[in-house]
């Protein structure tokens, strides 16, 4: 008796806040009792990163990166962006690659594309040849390697 008491009263709730005002968000139309921080197109919440305190927005089929409370952390120009795992962000413009570090510091330039494996190292390419820079954008290997293959060791 007490399960089919405890369901009812979920069930009325539930009933209560679908069809309620509150539920359904903003009306079409009504003044914004606290505005938007940002206007955007969409808004992606990147699943496969280690930082929900930043937000892929897109805008006029442009994109950036916000923090959680609107701060603009990559200017609403890139074609796409592609938040790492450790932080790191590829964007993509004009069929060019750009590299932020962790700190949204653009690294990386000026080489052709980058492999960012999500190890704080990022594979660079430029001419053919590719290296190895760490999240500052130091040269960790130069670029004369056809090929550069990082492994993983766990102790």
């Amino acid at each position: 008796m007490k399960s089919i008491i405890c369901f009812l009263h979920v069930f009325f709730l539930l009933c209560f806040f679908s069809f309620s005002p509150i539920a359904n968000g903003q009306e079409v139309g009504a003044e914004w009792v606290i505005p938007p921080v940002l206007e955007s197109d969409d808004i992606e919440i990147p699943y496969d990163t280690w930082d929900f305190s930043r937000i892929v927005v897109k805008t006029n089929g442009k994109e950036g990166l916000c923090s959680r409370t609107g701060e603009v952390l990559i200017p609403i120009e890139y074609d796409h962006l592609k938040p790492k795992t450790d932080g790191w962000v590829v964007a993509f413009k004009d069929q060019k690659q750009f590299l932020f570090n962790d700190k949204i510091e653009p690294i990386g330039l000026p080489y052709d594309r980058f492999h960012a494996p999500g190890n704080r190292l990022s594979i660079v390419y430029k001419d053919d040849l590719c290296g190895l820079i760490n999240e500052k954008g130091e040269e960790i290997l130069p670029l004369k390697f056809n090929q550069v293959i990082l492994l993983s060791y766990r102790k």
